[in-house]
C-alpha cells in the first residue's frame, strides 16, 4: 500500500467534513435569513404569538409549497358552499375542505392558518366560495364571513325585522325605529323616505359582511337594492301613468298583497288605475289588514278573513272608508309588482274577487252586480 494514500485520506475526509459543515451552515443561514423574508413577501407578516423557531419552521413549509396555496380552487364562475359550525377546530375545517376537494393538503392549510394567526379566529357561518378563490383567500374569508338573509315579498317591516333577527342578533326595536324615522339616524336616499321605509325595502336576497352587520347597514343595503331596481324604464312608466314615485310604491305594495300569482299583477294594477280614473275608492283588503295589525289569535300580521264591520275601521289605511292612497306602502313589493304598476294590463275591470277553488286566482268584473255573482256560496 502506498504510504501517500494512507496519509492523504484523513486530509480529504476532514476536508469533506468541513465542506459539508460549511454547506449545511450556509443552508442554515439561508433558511434563517431568506426563507422568513420570502414568506413574508408572499403571504404577509406572521402572527406575533410565534417564536423564531416556529416562524422559520412554518415559513419553510409555506415557501416550498406556496403554489398549492395560491392556485384557484375552481374555474371562473363556479361557486361552492361551505359551512363552519360552532366549536369546529382549525383541523376539522381543514379536513372538511380537503374532503370536498377545495384544498389539496389539510396540513399545509393548517400551517398557513397558524403562521397568520387565523386558526384562532375562524368564524362559524355559511360561506359561498368562488372558483377564482385560493386557499389564502378562503382563510381570510373565514375571518370575516358574509351573512346572507332573505326578505320575502309582501312582508311588512315587523316581519322583515323578525326575519333578519333569525340570521343575526340585531336589536329589532332599534331596527324598526330606524326604519320608521330614517332621517333621525342620518340614513339618506334618493327615494322618498320622509314617511319611513315601509314598502321601500325591496324583497330578495342580501349579502353583507359580518363586520358591517348592524341595523343601519342592513337598512342601507336594502334601500340600495330598491334604488338599483328602479330603472329609468320603470320610472318612465310610472310618470306616464300619472303617479309619483311614492304613489307607485304604495300601489305596488297593494298589488303585491292582492296577487298570489305574478301573472295576475298587471290586471290587478289595471283595476286600481281604473278606480283612480273613476274616482272610486281602492277598497283593498290588505290595506285593512295592515290597519288591524298583528292578530294574536291567528298569530299573523295579515288576519284572514277580515272581521265583521272591517269596512268601518277608522284608519287612514282603510281604503274602504277613505278615498285615495293610504298614507304609506303596506309591505315590501317584488320586482314583478313594481313592473306591473309601470306597465299595467289594459282592461275595463273595476272589481276582482278570489276564486272559490282555493287556487288564489281571481275573477275580474266590470260591474258590481257581476262582482257579487262571483261570491262564494
Amino acid at each position: 500500500m502506498n504510504s501517500t494514500d494512507t496519509t492523504t485520506r484523513p486530509f480529504f475526509l476532514i476536508a469533506f467534513i468541513v465542506l459539508f459543515l460549511f454547506v449545511m451552515g450556509l443552508m442554515l443561514v439561508t433558511i434563517l435569513l431568506f426563507v422568513p423574508t420570502a414568506t413574508e413577501e408572499i403571504f404577509g407578516p406572521p402572527a406575533s404569538n410565534q417564536n423564531p423557531l416556529q416562524i422559520i419552521s412554518r415559513s419553510t413549509v409555506l415557501v416550498l409549497n406556496y403554489q398549492d396555496l395560491i392556485k384557484p380552487i375552481g374555474s371562473e364562475g363556479m361557486t361552492f358552499d361551505f359551512v363552519i359550525v360552532e366549536n369546529q377546530t382549525a383541523r376539522d375545517i381543514a379536513q372538511n375542505l380537503e374532503a370536498q376537494g377545495l384544498i389539496t393538503d389539510a396540513n399545509l392549510f393548517i400551517n398557513y392558518l397558524t403562521y397568520k394567526g387565523f386558526d384562532r379566529n375562524l368564524k362559524q357561518g355559511t360561506y359561498t366560495l368562488e372558483g377564482k378563490m385560493t386557499a389564502v383567500d378562503m382563510a381570510e374569508k373565514f375571518q370575516n364571513p358574509t351573512i346572507t338573509f332573505s326578505i320575502l315579498a309582501g312582508w311588512r317591516l315587523e316581519e322583515v325585522a323578525n326575519s333578519i333577527a333569525s340570521y343575526w342578533p340585531i336589536d329589532t326595536a332599534l331596527f324598526l325605529d330606524m326604519a320608521r324615522h330614517p332621517q333621525q339616524y342620518d340614513i339618506t336616499s334618493p327615494l322618498p323616505i320622509e314617511n319611513g321605509l315601509e314598502g321601500l325595502l325591496l324583497s330578495g336576497d342580501y349579502v353583507v359582511e359580518r363586520s358591517a352587520v348592524n341595523e343601519k347597514q342592513i337598512l342601507i343595503a336594502m334601500l340600495t337594492g330598491m334604488e338599483r331596481n328602479l330603472t329609468p324604464e320603470l320610472l318612465t312608466g310610472y310618470q306616464n301613468n300619472g303617479l309619483s314615485l311614492y304613489q307607485t310604491l304604495i300601489m305596488a305594495s297593494m298589488v303585491e298583497k292582492e296577487a298570489l300569482s305574478p301573472a295576475e299583477m298587471p290586471l290587478i294594477a289595471s283595476v286600481f288605475y281604473n278606480r283612480i280614473e273613476a274616482n272610486m275608492r281602492f277598497q283593498s283588503d290588505p290595506t285593512v289588514q295592515f290597519a288591524i295589525g298583528y292578530d294574536e289569535g291567528q298569530q299573523t300580521w295579515w288576519v284572514n278573513p277580515l272581521p265583521a264591520g272591517f269596512d268601518q275601521i277608522d284608519s287612514p289605511y282603510n281604503t274602504y272608508r277613505y278615498e285615495g292612497f293610504p298614507p304609506t306602502p303596506i309591505c315590501a313589493p317584488s320586482h314583478n309588482a313594481l313592473l306591473a304598476v309601470a306597465d299595467p294590463a289594459e282592461s275595463d275591470y273595476y272589481f276582482f274577487r278570489a276564486k272559490c277553488d282555493g287556487s288564489g286566482e281571481h275573477n275580474f268584473s266590470r260591474t258590481y252586480d257581476e262582482h257579487l255573482n262571483f261570491a262564494c256560496p
